[in-house]
């Protein structure tokens, strides 16, 4: 396990290459690597035999609450963990425009056991300045980055932490966050929890306050995809917007889609669901950049064939995810 100071030093340099825009690709896979197996030994995550309250997952009656070691894996993909960060502290600079002389809250919904998207903006900001609030369904993530945050000595910068579903939690008056984060979604928002938190948290929020992503868009379209990677836009055929996630659209009802497909049916494309996140203004993740913006197939139709008119609407329940129909007798 390292030393304190030693952890505490290459926290900070990590988080500094992390949340630097003109960090390479191959400086941040390096990083990430770095950052886990330090952080994992910090806090006593064992990935060889981990704990069954470190790798189970648990259904919530709103989605899925990923398991702790998954949660502490995310941290490897790069892209993703940068760009939310660096879109953070975006928000965060913005809210103390917002809000002059005040000591800006930011909620992370979903901590995990490293809290990676509060703790490194310590870089950036006093604990006058900032503070965290780290929410988080399982015991053992709260437990360990509870343990990291004395580690590395940021307990001036922690207002609370609270073990809850954050679909559910009513957040008192003196919690009440400036800048609220959550990262609790796969491609297409299927299973896990984000827009329910998003309906949840974002109206308890400070008036004017700022919901990090800022936007997650979800469309339809045809992609003849030949290899895993292939991003090519020549390839894609859209077909329409299914979803755009906001705070004001988080708390409306969820628009139903109507899309027709084209007759004929080019050969050899797949119906799949294409996502976009905006983390703050100009700062993103764009298709192919990270598991959260892979295309999903939509497998809950037969193959739809060419002129049908298809119908989706996002649900909550039975478990979050777009429910699709083909409309009858629309077909040419």
């Amino acid at each position: 396990m390292p030393a304190t100071d030693d952890l505490r030093s290459l926290f900070r340099r990590c988080s500094a290459i992390l949340l630097d825009p003109n960090s390479g690709h191959g400086e941040l896979r390096a990083t990430v690597q770095t950052l886990y197996t330090a952080l994992n030994n910090a806090v006593g995550l064992d990935d060889a035999q981990p704990a069954d309250e470190e790798r189970q997952s648990t259904w919530l009656p709103l989605g899925k609450a990923v398991s702790v070691r998954t949660a502490a894996r995310c941290l490897w993909e790069y892209q993703r963990s940068a760009r939310f960060l660096r879109g953070v502290e975006a928000a965060v600079r913005e809210a103390q425009h917002r809000f002059p002389g005040e000591r800006i809250r930011l909620l992370e919904a979903g901590c995990g056991p490293f809290g990676l998207l509060a703790l490194p903006l310590v870089l950036r900001f006093t604990p006058q300045e900032l503070g965290f609030v780290l929410l988080d369904y399982h015991a053992r993530s709260l437990e360990a980055v509870g343990r990291l945050t004395e580690r590395l000595g940021l307990t001036p910068y922690l207002i609370d932490s609270v073990q809850a579903d954050a679909t559910r939690w009513r957040c008192p008056a003196s919690l009440r966050p400036h800048v609220m984060v959550s990262e609790t979604m796969m491609a297409a928002l299927q299973k896990e929890p984000q827009a329910a938190i998003v309906a949840n948290l974002t109206p308890q929020m400070m008036p004017g306050g700022i919901m990090v992503p800022e936007s997650i868009r979800v469309e339809a379209g045809l992609f003849r995809q030949s290899d895993p990677l292939d991003a090519d836009t020549r390839s894609w055929i859209e077909l329409g917007p299914l979803l755009d996630l906001t705070q004001q659209s988080a708390i409306e009802a969820y628009p139903v889609s109507e899309l027709t497909l084209p007759n004929p049916m080019p050969e050899k494309y797949q119906l799949v669901t294409r996502t976009r996140i905006r983390l703050f203004r100009d700062i993103r993740l764009d298709p192919y950049e990270c598991s959260l913006t892979l295309d999903r197939p939509v497998r809950e139709l037969r193959r739809p064939r060419g002129g049908e008119r298809l119908v989706a609407q996002y649900a909550l329940e039975p478990q979050p995810g777009f429910q699709w129909q083909i409309r009858r007798g629309d077909a040419g």
